[in-house]
């Protein structure tokens, strides 16, 4: 039996909150970037909460919608982007991912524990 959905609601905005606040905190220099951390860090709350075969379709006002069939692919094409673009290289993408991860399970392993 889970929680009620208030409260599901409530842990899932806190979690978002916490979230926020930690990686706005971050350097952003050459060696760290803020948006794969986001990405790291929103596909782990989400499959923490989620199965991974999820299908689900953004969309951007003048561009072409993008539909995804998990959320394993969504974060591997925020990351992709990001190189893509010309903003970062590849090992910083990924570490930044991996910092974005890392925040989330410790913050899903000592802060948003039901008492």
């Amino acid at each position: 039996m889970g929680a009620p959905p208030a409260r599901d609601r409530f842990i899932k905005n806190t979690l978002a909150l916490l979230l926020a606040e930690y990686i706005t905190a971050l350097p952003s220099d050459a060696h760290f970037q803020r948006g794969a951390p986001l990405n790291g860090a929103a596909a782990t709350v989400l499959l923490s909460l989620f199965d991974d075969a999820q299908t689900f379709t953004l969309t951007t006002a003048g561009q072409p919608s993008r539909t995804y069939t998990s959320i394993a692919q969504a974060r591997s094409d925020g990351n992709n982007g990001r190189v893509w673009g010309g903003m970062h290289y590849p090992s910083t993408v990924n570490i930044s991912d991996g910092v974005g991860e890392a925040i989330s399970n410790y913050i899903n392993g000592n802060s948003m524990l039901r008492r």
